[in-house]
């Protein structure tokens, strides 16, 4: 099985009175089989172009990852995929250990 990249947005910052998102809090997951890796993140947007607002009931999750993906610049999106890409690849080959060395 190859390996699935999913991006997710888990919450939008804006502005009550216009609406206007400023803000957005994203993950990155990638899993293969039973190992997954994640990456959390957020990004501030630039103001939008004030005659052409897009009303936030309107707001799609798509739309969201895209303003996200311009904003950080393919080579951001890049390393941040690869990234998540590496630490599975670490996982299936046992190079990755997580946890404390002592008992709760």
């Amino acid at each position: 099985m190859s390996t699935s990249l999913t991006w997710n947005i888990i919450t939008l910052e804006r502005n009550n009175e216009t609406g206007i998102v400023f803000n957005v809090h994203y993950e990155l997951i990638g899993e293969n089989n039973s190992i997954n890796a994640r990456n959390y993140g957020t990004c501030f947007l630039n103001p939008p172009d004030p005659y052409n607002v897009i009303p936030y009931e309107d707001l799609t999750k798509t739309m969201i990852i895209e303003w996200i993906k311009n904003k950080l610049g393919k080579q951001k999106v890049f390393n941040l995929e690869s990234g998540v890409l590496t630490e599975i690849k670490n996982k299936e080959n046992n190079n990755h250990g997580i946890g404390v060395p002592w008992s709760a």
